[in-house]
């Protein structure tokens, strides 16, 4: 069964990438890549990394190291039906067909030019360091406290402006190097002074804008970009966790004194991202009762969780009283519906992936930007998380869609924004 389904994945993929232009707007390239990553990563370091330096967290890695065969033929089933999913859409909309072989190009500047939008960096980089000042002072550099103060009118706003900013940054960087490195120098170097992941958001939106101006990144581009921002995530995460104190001087005397850690919370953050899941996966298989059809219905009822009686049984659905059962876990549990879920899943990303690609031909991103969000955020969770956090972007989609679909002209489907 495994070797079947080893030699079924490989074969739907070489159809899948067949006359593609991958794009990183894509969910449908998102939900495969991401996935691909996850079982490369998972064997590399299941057989390769040596067991006495295993990361093991929760004891999972040891728990499952016998049922490795069992466990990945889980997540090829998650790719093959998938993609049966995304061939069924693609069979019966010659227009996709058409989309998916051209290149999905973004278009700022219809919106703003880069006189203008130096200007607006300029003004939103000015505001958000007046902000934070006023949240933190002189503590920017070094306090005691993580967190100054418990809450903050300023922080949402200043966060968002950051995102802004680095976008622009990316954006516009051809423009006038010198002033944007500047400018995301000083973004990362605030970030990291509060102490938030957020730094690492920063640097990832930066980047992803800055490709979005390249005709054609090279693959060494996309690599070197991809383990400089792994580095600096890791990096990011050991600061507030190594050092006693918190601020700018704080962080950066724990880089000089101890770098190894930089390189211990790396290998970190890439187990918990492409390889925890799989191992948290495979002991949701072993504790998750499939006979309580019930629980599964719970976890994908739409409504609150007071309404669908999530909280009368959500203590039940967990590996232990901090790791929830993972959504994978959990739906490969019920064969039949693990099917037709996973394949609306793959039908229903190809539709999204549509909708994305005719509204960046039409120069319009705010919805195909929120749908593409809504996709990646679906992607991960159903990998580390629960199923009813990861189904409810599903339904956050869907109803992003129903909203747009209610503006209709000459028959076709009108982006407002």
């Amino acid at each position: 069964m495994l070797f079947f389904f080893v030699l079924l994945t490989i074969f739907f993929f070489g159809c899948y990438i067949n006359k593609r232009k991958l794009s990183f707007f894509s969910p449908v390239d998102v939900f495969v890549f991401f996935y691909l990553s996850v079982i490369i990563l998972t064997f590399l370091y299941h057989f390769i990394f040596p067991k006495g330096i295993k990361i093991n967290l929760f004891n999972l890695d040891f728990n499952n190291i016998k049922k490795f065969d069992l466990n990945i033929l889980i997540f090829l089933k998650w790719m093959t039906f998938f993609l049966v999913g995304h061939f069924f859409f693609k069979s019966l909309n010659k227009n996709y067909i058409l989309l998916i072989q051209e290149k999905t190009v973004f278009n700022f500047n219809k919106y703003l030019s880069s006189k203008f939008a130096f200007q607006i960096v300029f003004i939103l980089f000015f505001v958000s360091v007046v902000l934070v000042f006023f949240d933190y002072g002189y503590g920017l550099f070094y306090r005691t406290k993580y967190i100054p103060y418990e809450s903050s009118y300023f922080k949402l706003v200043y966060n968002i402006l950051f995102l802004a900013v680095s976008f622009l940054t990316g954006y516009f960087f051809k423009h006038n190097k010198v002033f944007y490195s500047i400018i995301i120098f000083f973004v990362l170097i605030l970030n990291l002074a509060i102490g938030t992941r957020l730094a690492s958001i920063n640097l990832i939106v930066f980047i992803f804008s800055l490709f979005l101006n390249f005709n054609k990144p090279k693959a060494y581009q996309i690599i070197t970009s991809i383990v400089f921002v792994v580095f600096f995530f890791g990096y990011n995460l050991s600061l507030r966790t190594e050092s006693f104190n918190h601020g700018l001087i704080p962080y950066l005397k724990i880089t000089f004194q101890n770098p190894e850690i930089i390189l211990k919370y790396t290998i970190d953050n890439i187990y918990y991202t492409f390889i925890f899941g799989f191992y948290a996966s495979a002991e949701t298989v072993k504790m998750y009762n499939s006979n309580n059809f019930d629980q599964l219905l719970i976890s994908i009822n739409p409504l609150t969780g007071g309404m669908a009686k999530w909280y009368l049984i959500v203590d039940k659905m967990k590996l232990n009283t901090v790791a929830p059962f993972t959504g994978i876990g959990v739906i490969s549990k019920h064969t039949y519906f693990f099917f037709f879920f996973t394949f609306f899943v793959g039908y229903f990303f190809s539709y999204i992936d549509s909708i994305i690609k005719n509204g960046f031909k039409r120069h319009q991103y705010i919805l195909p930007l929120v749908l593409l969000l809504f996709c990646t955020l679906f992607c991960i969770l159903m990998f580390e998380y629960n199923l009813r956090n990861a189904s409810r972007f599903l339904y956050y989609s869907l109803f992003v869609i129903i909203i747009f679909k209610l503006n209709y002209r000459n028959g076709k489907l009108y982006f407002k924004v």
